[in-house]
């Protein structure tokens, strides 16, 4: 049960990572609002933003969640995602794992397995979820992407396993379209209607743009009655001279007075640099425009935010109460590696550790590729058993061959001449390992999983 616990706090968490952590022109599409569907919006034009630099020269090997522990006073272990790519860069394999602290273990808990076109782009992802009784990945989830023969996001379709039938059952379609521009005009959701084996229309987002902006947003539930669409809510964007958006409207359709009655607006501000530094949310109440939120932001150097704090307006006091802090930690490659969130404590008017995540960065891929050659070539990996092991021959004879533990014990050793080698069976427990292959004058490093 505390797995499960630790697994939904872990998804909420990721919930919110997309709105921290996405440029402001995808956080209006993901950032969720009172009027707003609740699902997550699919960006077609949203890039990785895990690493929040795109000059990055490591790939995000894996990531740790840590919760704090209030009694104790100290940072405890929660989840954990070990990430793998292809040979294009792309995330191929996820592993997400709970940890047990009665075993001081990593327990197993979910599998994304994801496929690509030949044109590398996402065709399919597969998520698994862990069966303990079993000991065996059980099928969860999968969403099948389609492209236009422009290689442009068409649809996509998301699909749960009937464990029963072992099948897997057709369940929401989001559709998408594009203008001459190539501008996002069309989000449609449907959801698969059993009984008569058709689409059903659910909801649908339209956007409209002027000079390649975004000046508004308008969604409509479908009324399966009368087939038609009626309208929900809208956003309407305003930019300023330079195309930096300075607010975002939200209203709400009435039904009864059958207009846009005000709801919510946003304001942007921005620091010389053109950096966003304040977001302030207010709800339009008696008439009036009422403080409810904001966002402060803040940055070490022109690059990099470093902190951004949460208030909640206090209608009583009229005044601004914080509530969360965030602070970000980069490395000398301006990747981030870790995010600290702390909760306000009134009592003791100051900030209380509440959540960590730690980004584990891998640059010896691109090391490698650097110098245009790679030692090591390991399959299947992961592996369950057996290993088989491929050594390049700018590598000299008489390797030795370490595995070595995520906490660098050595838990492997062999001397080996040949050029290939098949490592059966491994009696090593499932986990992360550092596969080292060294002839006395190089070392060749790479990461392997046991499953």
């Amino acid at each position: 049960m505390q797995a499960i616990k630790q697994f939904v706090k872990f998804l909420v968490v990721q919930l919110l990572l997309v709105f921290l952590f996405l440029p402001v022109h995808s956080q209006i599409e993901f950032h969720l609002k009172p009027y707003q569907e609740t699902d997550t919006i699919l960006n077609p034009f949203s890039e990785n933003q895990n690493l929040k630099s795109s000059q990055s020269l490591g790939q995000l090997d894996s990531i740790y969640h840590f919760d704090w522990n209030t009694t104790l006073m100290e940072w405890e272990k929660l989840l954990s995602s070990i990430k793998f790519y292809n040979d294009n860069k792309l995330l191929e394999l996820e592993f997400i794992r709970a940890w047990n602290p009665a075993s001081e273990t990593w327990i197993e808990q979910q599998k994304n397995v994801r496929n690509y076109t030949a044109e590398n782009r996402l065709s399919e992802e597969t998520v698994l979820i862990w069966e303990a009784n079993s000991q065996s990945w059980i099928n969860y989830s999968r969403t099948s992407y389609s492209y236009s023969p422009d290689l442009v996001l068409d649809y996509y379709i998301k699909k749960s396993w009937n464990a029963g039938e072992e099948k897997w059952e057709e369940n929401i379609k989001y559709i998408y379209d594009f203008d001459n521009e190539g501008n996002w005009t069309l989000y449609l959701r449907q959801d698969w209607n059993t009984d008569s084996s058709k689409w059903i229309n659910n909801y649908q987002f339209t956007y409209i743009y002027q000079v390649g902006r975004k000046v508004e947003q308008i969604r409509q539930n479908w009324i399966l009655n009368t087939s038609s669409w009626e309208n929900n809510h809208r956003l309407s964007f305003t930019y300023e001279g330079d195309g930096l958006l300075s607010s975002e409207l939200g209203e709400t359709w009435s039904n009864t007075i059958m207009q846009w009655d005000s709801s919510t607006i946003i304001a942007y501000s921005y620091n010389l640099d053109d950096k966003l530094i304040e977001k302030l949310y207010q709800s339009w109440k008696a008439s009036v425009w009422q403080n409810t939120v904001r966002y402060i932001y803040g940055y070490e150097n022109p690059e990099n935010n470093t902190e951004i704090v949460y208030s909640i307006w206090n209608s009583s006091s009229n005044q601004w109460e914080q509530n969360r802090q965030y602070l970000f930690e980069y490395n000398e490659h301006n990747d981030l590696i870790i995010e600290t969130w702390l909760l306000w404590n009134e009592a003791n008017s100051g900030w209380e550790n509440d959540y960590k995540i730690v980004n584990f960065i891998d640059y010896s891929v691109s090391v490698n590729e650097m110098e245009g050659e790679s030692g090591i070539h390991v399959f299947p990996n992961p592996f369950s058993e057996n290993l088989y092991i491929e050594i390049s021959p700018y590598l000299t004879s008489d390797q030795s061959i370490r595995i070595f533990d995520i906490r660098g014990q050595l838990v492997y050793s062999v001397q080996t001449s040949n050029s290939s080698i098949d490592l059966k069976d491994l009696n090593i427990p499932p986990g992360l390992y550092i596969l080292s292959v060294s002839d006395g004058k190089q070392v060749e490093n790479i990461k392997i999983l046991r499953h």
